[in-house]
């Protein structure tokens, strides 16, 4: 296991609700066109995501919010 704190300036308060199409239209850009990693996370604090944890193995990552809210996404082209 990895824990690596964001050392990011300026980064937003993480938002109370959990938006899941937010969230789902932010990994998509960085799927598609390469967002950087700041902007990927400015943009998941604002979804509501607190955080996440990266299971290569099981080719999926798993974003939380605050209520106990998730969305499982899984890697390009693994199955479910």
């Amino acid at each position: 296991m990895v824990t690596t704190p964001i050392t990011y300036e300026e980064l937003p308060a993480v938002a109370s609700d959990f938006d899941t199409a937010a969230l789902r239209a932010n990994i998509l850009d960085s799927q598609r066109n390469g967002q950087k990693y700041h902007d990927f996370t400015r943009r998941a604090m604002q979804a509501g995501v607190q955080g996440y944890f990266a299971f290569l193995r099981g080719k999926r990552v798993t974003y939380f919010g605050r209520g106990g809210d998730q969305h499982i996404e899984w890697f390009p082209g693994a199955t479910s």
